[in-house]
């Protein structure tokens, strides 16, 4: 994707690639929509820091927090975005390996556990729960935020309900129950729901 001419200094590049990790063309289609718009939310990140950088007289707390600036919708291209990274190296680990039924059985208990925990603490509102990963992915897009703010609270809910999402498909699948090809297609409709 072509960097904006007004961002090519500060994000020191014309263009900006990155691979889907698929060969299948309607897989790709679905791929390429989320990516553009978590570029496009570094984009806005980066305006929202070249705005703050020129303007000496904003507060460091001020300049210290893109996050803020970000649509709902981008936060919740950042969470899939994550969680689809984990699943694929997930998939990727259990397809390398050649489990027995007690093996199997393992990952499953495995997988319901960690599907009850996040269920837990979604009921519980414990955000926590998924801080370290949102802080990752924000770090990873370069993204700056201020743990205070209401934004921040918003991303961890967002976090949190894509992951118990996650693990509920993650347990559906080692049973063996078919699902949808686009799995994630629900969890924008499930995020709309909740109320900050």
């Amino acid at each position: 994707m072509r960097v904006p001419v007004d961002l090519v200094d500060l994000i020191g590049r014309k263009e900006i690639t990155r691979t889907l990790k698929t060969q299948d063309y309607k897989d790709a289609c679905r791929r390429v929509a989320s990516e553009r718009v978590l570029i496009n939310a570094e984009f806005d990140a980066a305006r929202a820091e070249k705005k703050l950088s020129k303007n000496s007289n904003k507060t460091k707390a001020a300049s210290k927090d893109m996050l803020s600036s970000m649509s709902r919708e981008q936060m919740i291209a950042l969470a899939v975005g994550w969680i689809k990274k984990q699943d694929e190296e997930h998939e990727d680990v259990v397809a390398a390996q050649s489990l027995s039924d007690g093996e199997w059985h393992e990952v499953l208990d495995t997988l319901r556990t960690d599907e009850g925990m996040a269920a837990y603490a979604l009921k519980e509102n414990d955000y926590c729960f998924c801080l370290p990963e949102a802080k990752n992915t924000l770090k990873e897009h370069r993204i700056t935020y201020d743990q205070k703010t209401l934004a921040f609270k918003k991303l961890s809910r967002i976090f949190l309900e894509v992951y118990a999402g996650s693990a509920k498909r993650a347990v559906s699948r080692h049973k063996g129950e078919l699902l949808a090809p686009d799995t994630y297609s629900h969890t924008s409709g499930l995020i709309a729901s909740v109320r900050f």
